[in-house]
């Protein structure tokens, strides 16, 4: 076989493999609308071209509950209808995941319905997705709803809807929301209570638009083996990624280091964030209020190396840890909610010569902000003992290009 037809071969093969890979989802009369079900607000009937809707009030949609979709194939999303009425309003196609409920962070928008009786044939890529990231994402796709229109009456039939990929079609995303847990240590004073609002936290979560989440320490009061597994067990009914920080009562008892270490992994690391050119570094203040002198200067060695690397790739840097610099002045007693002072120093230099935006803490058990050479720092709300008697619950931060938001969200 001579080497142009080799070449032949493994071009129809990976073209093979690609078609199948990102084989196009179609609901048309050959495929069947069957999986779609349960009209609100409208009565569904298939005629000789697809599926008629008539309208009956507001909000009219079905929905199929029978998908198994991996949103990382399919950026484009087609469809072809026909309408009659006064319909005015723009149309949804919902979405949503294992344990999520519809909701307005998960759509991608639809244009408003032409009612001239004609066939339309409309193309929407992920421009459209009210919040992108929440489409691609967080697992795959197990629900569909769609909405002809938001309100307004008459008829609407669809013949077609196709999700397909396209490569012109690959989105970047500039917008970061992230979400901040401060604390859960459950078992500091009522284990139940503790326990049910950091499950409180992961269900609201879920069902936010928030692309990853951060821990700044402290996972349980007591941290063994078998607390460790509890929490893992409960942290695993998280649909995002999580990026653990390790706190004093993770790593200072007695041989907890190692065992929390087989649980989590190391305690300082650097990671991409999924969007805006970010990149998260998490470090172990444990090391810098009583170092351990070998690991100590490995992370003082890897802190130094992440920070002229995102740099030099033009990443803006997040910091994670656990105890804050200082609480409420870089000037402040050292005491043990805060970093000694000649750490405190070093670190205070360093930061000075970085694209460094947010730096995220725990360990205090209350909620404060402030900004200090133009970096955000925050301690986040607690699910555990609150000291400052403020909500329980955990921050939500949208980092969109200089601009840094972020609201509380509370559980009960």
């Amino acid at each position: 076989m001579d080497q142009s037809t080799m070449k032949k071969i493994i071009l129809s093969i990976l073209s093979v493999a690609c078609m199948n890979i990102f084989a196009d989802i179609v609901w048309n009369k050959t495929t069947g609308f069957d999986a779609w079900t349960n009209p609100l607000n409208c009565t569904i009937s298939p005629t000789d071209d697809g599926l008629l809707f008539t309208i009956k009030a507001n909000n009219p949609c079905v929905a199929n509950r029978s998908v198994d979709i991996d949103p990382n194939q399919y950026n484009t999303l087609t469809y072809t209808y026909r309408a009659t009425g006064p319909i005015k309003h723009h149309g949804h196609l919902f979405y949503a995941k294992e344990g999520q409920g519809f909701s307005d962070y998960r759509l991608w928008k639809l244009p408003v319905p032409k009612t001239d009786g004609e066939w339309h044939t409309v193309t929407v890529t992920g421009e459209v997705l009210a919040k992108p990231w929440t489409w691609f994402n967080g697992g795959n796709i197990k629900s569909l709803r769609f909405d002809p229109t938001y309100t307004g009456e008459g008829t609407y039939e669809l013949r077609k809807m196709k999700l397909s990929y396209q490569e012109n079609a690959a989105m970047k995303f500039d917008t970061l929301v992230l979400a901040q847990l401060s604390d859960p240590q459950i078992g500091f004073k009522d284990y139940d209570a503790e326990m049910d609002r950091f499950r409180q936290e992961i269900n609201k979560l879920n069902n936010s638009d928030c692309q990853a989440v951060v821990i700044c320490g402290d996972m349980m009061h007591i941290t063994n083996r078998e607390t460790l597994t509890v929490f893992k067990k409960e942290l695993s009914r998280l649909k995002l990624p999580v990026y653990i920080v390790a706190g004093n009562h993770d790593v200072a008892q007695k041989n907890s280091r190692p065992i929390f270490e087989e649980f989590f992994g190391p305690t300082f690391y650097a990671v991409d964030m999924p969007s805006g050119g970010y990149r998260l570094i998490v470090l172990d203040t444990e090391l810098w209020q009583h170092p351990i002198e070998a690991l100590t200067a490995k992370m003082d060695d890897f802190f130094q190396k992440e920070l002229d690397a995102a740099k030099n790739a033009n990443k803006k840097i997040i910091i994670a840890t656990h105890a804050p610099i200082f609480i409420e002045s870089p000037d402040e007693k050292e005491e043990y909610f805060n970093l000694p002072k000649s750490r405190r120093k070093w670190l205070q230099d360093k930061l000075k010569q970085y694209p460094v935006v947010a730096f995220l803490t725990g360990h205090t058990h209350t909620a404060f902000t402030y900004q200090w050479n133009g970096i955000l720092f925050s301690s986040a709300e607690t699910t555990s003992v609150s000291f400052d008697k403020v909500t329980y619950g955990f921050r939500r931060f949208v980092f969109d290009h200089d601009l840094i938001r972020y609201n509380t969200v509370p559980v009960k």
